[in-house]
């Protein structure tokens, strides 16, 4: 069959690793110090391994590939974890409990009996990740859906009562996984469509009458104005505060633009047929690899807000390093247009209208940095040569972040990073897709 497949252009790899870190289905290897593609059966065609390149050497072509073979996938990754934990003394015959699909039971409880001090769990499935959930699992069976972005449960703290209760869920992040969602989630719909026997003819209509796009959000949103007095008439528990910028790209047939004129509404809207990685991948490594650079570096010193350190002329120089002399640099795109999303973002960081506070970002920066920062590190030496210093003093920074009590991150990652060595901590496959023990000589400098 004829479908979208992932190319690696050899002369482009620099063995990096980082794509065969990326692809949860084990579709990449690494072959004579090159990545190569080793079982057509295996890529899902989704692109995981996209962002996580360095130097562009992953691309999309439409050929003659095997079909995505799920079951196998499947079975492949928990014999690969078998094998693992069999090497390491552990034994788990289920296989890797991060994709194994499984049904949870909660006992029933009163309403009255769930308060913030008495939380109930309402997650009925696992796993929740729109990637990893597999299309054809039973707990689908006449079930509610729920689609989420995952920050959405760390934003509002009702999100299991209010939401996740009586509905399967899932989540995703179109800035850290990725991705492209719309098949998996057109899949799914069929998936229900079939199972709850409504036909033919709606099936037909959905394959042939609707269109599943994929799609970037670009715009700040830093939740409830904590510390701000609104001047409503009423209480709002429910308000939010956003940037007036905004950015939306779609990606798919552009025909439909005519038809959804956004533009004429004044949004900032792009439609696009395949580029919408190009907008992801500046919004990443220049917006978001500015916050991620900035946080720990920031935190350490006193700052608070994201707009102190704008207005702050040591920290705004900082940034400008990170952004023009070491970030810009690696990106494909035309110099003129990067530089100018760039000043733009820093105008909105400067927005003093918007408090967003540097510890909301902190949230799991490990994982952060490795999507927002480290390709850039790693590109960057790739080109000239040599370490992009101030990206290294961010991330020694980083290091000494997670020996204070600021941090917000999974409890093993903290306990970890807390303990362990820069050597131990760059050494550490599992948090960074590869090992940076070459790193540690420069890193050290900033991290203690």
């Amino acid at each position: 069959m004829k479908r979208r497949i992932i190319h690696i252009d050899e002369e482009k790899c620099n063995g990096c690793g980082a794509c065969a870190a990326a692809c949860h289905e084990g579709a990449i290897a690494m072959v004579d110090g090159k990545a190569r593609l080793i079982r057509d059966d295996y890529c899902d065609g989704l692109g995981d391994c996209l962002p996580a390149c360095p130097t562009g050497a992953i691309t999309f072509v439409e050929r003659e590939a095997a079909a995505y073979d799920e079951k196998a996938v499947i079975e492949n990754k928990q014999k690969r974890m078998q094998e693992k934990m069999k090497k390491e003394g552990m034994t788990l015959p289920c296989g890797c409990p991060g994709s194994m699909s499984k049904k949870i039971e909660h006992e029933e409880c009163r309403d009255e009996e769930v308060s913030f001090k008495n939380p109930v769990s309402r997650l009925s499935q696992w796993p929740v990740q729109i990637k990893l959930v597999p299309v054809k699992a039973p707990y689908f069976d006449g079930a509610k859906l729920l689609i989420a972005a995952d920050c959405t449960a760390y934003a509002y703290a009702a999100f299991h009562e209010r939401f996740i209760k009586g509905h399967i869920t899932l989540v995703g992040c179109t800035k850290l996984d990725g991705v492209d969602y719309s098949e998996k989630l057109k899949e799914i719909i069929l998936k229900y469509a079939e199972d709850w026997k409504l036909g033919e003819g709606f099936t037909e209509w959905i394959e042939k009458e609707n269109t599943f796009f994929n799609t970037l959000v670009d715009r700040i949103v830093t939740g409830y104005p904590r510390d701000e007095k609104i001047d409503l008439d009423y209480e709002d528990n429910m308000l939010d505060t956003s940037e007036v910028f905004h950015l939306w790209v779609i990606e798919g047939d552009t025909s439909y633009s005519s038809e959804l004129p956004f533009d004429k509404a004044g949004l900032n809207v792009i439609w696009t047929e395949d580029q919408l990685n190009k907008y992801r991948t500046r919004k990443v490594r220049i917006l978001n690899g500015a916050h991620t650079s900035l946080v720990p570096y920031a935190m350490l010193r006193g700052f608070d807000t994201v707009k102190s350190c704008v207005d702050n002329p040591e920290m705004l120089a900082y940034m400008k390093k990170c952004i023009f002399d070491e970030i810009i640099p690696t990106l494909d795109l035309p110099e003129a247009e990067l530089k100018q999303y760039a000043n733009d973002v820093l105008e909105r960081f400067a927005n003093p209208y918007i408090k967003h506070y540097l510890s909301s970002i902190a949230l799991n920066s490990v994982s952060k940095f490795k999507v927002r920062v480290l390709p850039s590190i790693l590109t960057y030496i790739d080109r000239f040569g040599k370490t992009p210093q101030t990206l290294l003093t961010a991330f020694g920074a980083l290091l000494k972040f997670y020996k204070t009590d600021m941090t917000n991150d999974d409890p093993e990652i903290v306990e970890f990073m807390k303990n362990a060595t820069v050597e131990e901590a760059l050494a550490n496959e599992k948090l960074w897709g590869r090992d940076l023990s070459f790193l540690a000589d420069e890193v050290k400098q900033y991290a203690l």
